[in-house]
């Protein structure tokens, strides 16, 4: 298995709104990174998990049922073309 190559580092991408930043920041999400599934809440078509990473708590949607066990180490990554970028200025929506 192929290491990931931020394990243990922290990025923040400015300019992520066009251009090589928005490329960086894709690329990132789609590298994803790893993390402890913390809680799993069942709401019918979809689940949402809790996952602990070491840039903080991230809270997914996933499609279906998940049925990784509550502190199971799993690995978030995410399909580009899903992947919402905000302004940390303003918290409005880019790109």
């Amino acid at each position: 298995m192929a290491m990931n190559r931020m394990e243990g580092r922290r990025c923040v991408v400015t300019g992520a709104g066009s251009g090589i930043g928005r490329a960086s920041a894709l690329r990132f999400a789609q590298e994803g990174l790893p993390g402890t599934l913390q809680m799993t809440e069942p709401t019918g078509p979809e689940t949402y998990a809790t996952v602990e990473t070491a840039v903080g708590l991230l809270t997914l949607r996933v499609p279906g049922l998940l049925h990784t066990p509550v502190g199971e180490n799993v690995h978030v990554a995410w399909a580009p073309e899903a992947v919402h970028l905000f302004d940390a200025a303003t918290d409005k929506r880019v790109g």
